[in-house]
């Protein structure tokens, strides 16, 4: 099995803040203002019957005392059920596209494999008369807030093959057709998830194929803690590997690692999406991606 850790949300390039950790805890990943594919406004977005737009209107005016400048969103990973109306038959998926397509498929990515997604998250707190603010260390961090293991993957590069998808699936941003016939990328490929998640070939008991955390814990964080750089990651010690050419994708200089007493520190790149570890050289990593999904405290750090 191969991991993925694909980078997904608002960032500095797109919308300039940090996605929310919800009051109650709940990482909540904004999706970023739109590219190609189906375009959904921010007001058509849900999170626990309130529309993206309201929670982004609230958070970007606490940072910059003005309006967030974009109404429509390139509404992908899909993964909470809530976020739209549904179709019968609707599943998490997630597409991707161009060089970063390319490098999955270098990396021989596909059924089985697992996305772990990450963003740029900041606390939040409740102002006391229904609008959030931004609370904690102003930087933020990165964070994990959702997964999805490959069931089957589609690739459509063509107005045909977006038509032959499954109903529910041609609403997805990756299966919009275009205006024009031969704007698809040719290799414009959406991930579905897997009926569940199996880790070492085994079922995690009550876990789907994909979704997003429902907490925020300190299992999830990625950044350092006490790190300003958020691009600093404190990660097991296992992730560091002797050999270049195993590492984690894009990251194997060795100057971008270092270590401390407990960890594998690693000054990550600044582009990229799509960091893809094998597990074959890195067997510890199994019992990691499980102990992200056991009931842990939450924690405001």
């Amino acid at each position: 099995m191969k991991i993925i850790l694909s980078r997904k949300g608002f960032d500095e390039g797109n919308a300039r803040m940090p996605s929310p950790i919800m009051p109650d805890g709940t990482p909540l990943s904004l999706p970023i203002p739109r590219g190609r594919g189906h375009r959904y406004s921010y007001d058509d977005l849900n999170f626990r019957g309130r529309s993206l737009s309201s929670i982004i209107k609230d958070l970007y005016k606490d940072l910059y005392g003005e309006l967030f400048p974009f109404k429509e969103a390139h509404a992908d990973p899909d993964l909470d059920v809530e976020r739209l109306p549904r179709q019968r038959g609707w599943r998490p998926a997630f597409g991707q596209t161009g060089g970063d397509q390319t490098h999955l498929e270098n990396q021989g990515v596909g059924k089985g494999d697992l996305f772990l997604f990450f963003g740029w998250f900041r606390h939040t707190q409740d102002a006391g008369d229904g609008h959030l603010l931004y609370t904690g260390p102003t930087q933020g961090f990165h964070a994990l807030f959702g997964w999805l293991q490959v069931g089957e993957f589609f690739l459509i590069n063509c107005q045909s093959a977006a038509e032959a998808l499954p109903a529910w699936l041609k609403q997805h941003p990756h299966a919009a057709i275009p205006d024009a016939p031969d704007a698809f990328d040719h290799n414009n490929t959406i991930y579905v998830e897997s009926d569940d998640l199996r880790i070492g070939g085994v079922s995690l008991p009550g876990v789907s194929g994909g979704g997003t955390f429902p907490q925020f814990t300190p299992a999830l964080r990625l950044t350092k803690p006490g790190e300003k750089r958020r691009t600093h990651w404190a990660l097991p010690k296992w992730f560091y590997h002797e050999n270049e050419q195993r590492r984690l994708s894009y990251h194997g200089d060795p100057r971008r690692w270092s270590a401390d007493s407990d960890h594998a520190i690693l000054r990550t790149v600044a582009r990229g999406q799509e960091f893809v570890l094998n597990t074959q050289f890195y067997p510890e990593a199994l019992d990691w991606v499980a102990s992200l999904f056991r009931p842990a405290e939450a924690s405001a750090e």
